[in-house]
């Protein structure tokens, strides 16, 4: 914005490209800076973390109409729990669908049992992380919920990233396992020297597993346990 103070007027224009932005959104810019504006003179001893960002209607869209629940959440319950219920409410019907085909609530819930149990059977530590080394896909979204039943937090990782960048953000998370495809694994495996973690292959039976691996494993999990952690650009340092 180029600012032009006049006596006590204060005036200003935004200069953008009408190819990179639509009028509505940068009319949406020039509303919030109005506020800030607004929000120094009214207050100028404020910090200005402290200052309201969105105008009124803006806030209360956000806030209040978009935000709106007639009840509460469910209590105390973990992301892999609200769809165990999810699944014994609505076991038909469609929960995941991809270009090759699609699972029911009950199947990707089986699924992702027969995992959770893979993984406990390996001895996974309860409040351990595993990476997530692996594409988008049916067999990645049954991953991420079976470590989140067996008590676990997963880590995902870009397999299409170089080898020895992998290799630095596994070494930095230090996981009990990686979950991954045998691809994957052997890619890894050929960097060098023996992995100080073991693998756990994440692409699971053609046909669903058997009805003793798909139980729900109740393993007691806290709701303020981690479920996901994320590398941001740049946040090793490297």
């Amino acid at each position: 914005p180029l600012v032009t103070i006049d006596g006590t007027d204060v005036r200003w224009q935004l200069v953008y490209q009408e190819c990179l932005f639509e009028p509505s959104t940068v009319a949406h810019w020039m509303r919030c800076l109005e506020t800030i504006i607004h929000g120094m003179m009214e207050s100028p001893e404020s910090r200005i973390d402290r200052l309201d960002l969105l105008p009124a209607p803006d806030a209360r869209l956000l806030h209040h109409t978009w935000n709106h629940i007639d009840q509460p959440g469910p209590p105390s319950l973990g992301v892999h729990q609200c769809f165990e219920n999810q699944a014994a409410r609505t076991p038909q019907a469609g929960a995941l669908v991809w270009d090759r085909g699609s699972w029911s609530y009950a199947e990707l819930n089986a699924r992702a049992n027969h995992f959770a149990r893979k993984l406990i059977a390996a001895g996974l530590p309860n409040g351990s992380v595993v990476a997530l080394v692996a594409e988008r896909g049916p067999h990645t979204v049954a991953a991420m919920l079976g470590i989140l039943k067996a008590g676990a937090s997963y880590a995902p990782l870009d397999p299409g990233l170089p080898e020895q960048r992998l290799h630095s953000l596994i070494s930095d998370l230090a996981p009990a396992m990686v979950a991954c495809n045998r691809d994957q694994r052997n890619r890894l495996h050929s960097h060098g020297s023996e992995p100080p973690f073991s693998f756990i292959d994440i692409t699971g039976p053609k046909l669903p597993p058997p009805l003793e691996e798909c139980r729900n494993p109740d393993v007691p999990v806290r709701p303020a346990s981690a479920a996901c952690l994320m590398f941001t650009s740049g946040s090793t340092g490297r």
